[in-house]
């Protein structure tokens, strides 16, 4: 195990001693002491056992310069953040970031906790840690405040948000 690994374990790949690692990163961003800002932990949460053990899990919180290192070694990403654009609460965006320096800008990736996942994205490819097939999957928030846990709102998708997830996954994998 690198030195990268060994980093309270978050680079360890789950699959990588069964010779499976290059299949799918599952990537969650967000704070999850910030009311809804923690869906994609949540919504990941609740995937059925089966799916969650095919991929390989990533919580970054806010540590979004940790990007590059969950994302090497995979065929493919999955990367799950809140996202604030005036939308429905609990509903999605699903965009595709496999050129990050075409599809990112923050006009269309506008996240609770300011972050440039352009920026990231585009040093995971100078870095050559880039999967081949990167998505992103923007969960609409209600209530970004401090100390509570998510909106009504969405915890009421969650089954519904698990289940898109599932699909995604399945297309990935």
């Amino acid at each position: 195990m690198s030195s990268r690994e060994n980093q309270a374990g978050i680079f360890h790949c789950k699959h990588s001693s069964n010779g499976l690692r290059g299949r799918l990163a599952l990537v969650t961003i967000g704070n999850t002491l910030r009311g809804d800002d923690g869906a994609a932990q949540a919504v990941c949460n609740v995937l059925r056992e089966t799916v969650a053990a095919r991929v390989c899990r990533f919580d970054l919180g806010t540590y979004t310069n940790l990007l590059p290192l969950c994302l090497a070694g995979h065929d493919a990403a999955i990367i799950l953040d809140a996202v604030a654009t005036g939308g429905t609460p609990g509903s999605l965006t699903i965009l595709d970031l496999t050129d990050p320096a075409r599809a990112c800008s923050a006009g269309n990736i506008s996240a609770t906790h300011a972050l440039s996942l352009a920026d990231e994205l585009q040093i995971a490819g100078i870095a050559g840690c880039l999967p081949r097939k990167t998505l992103f999957f923007g969960i609409e928030v209600q209530d970004a405040g401090w100390g509570k846990g998510l909106s009504e709102a969405l915890r009421s998708r969650l089954p519904d948000l698990a289940g898109e997830l599932e699909r995604l996954i399945e297309m990935c994998a």
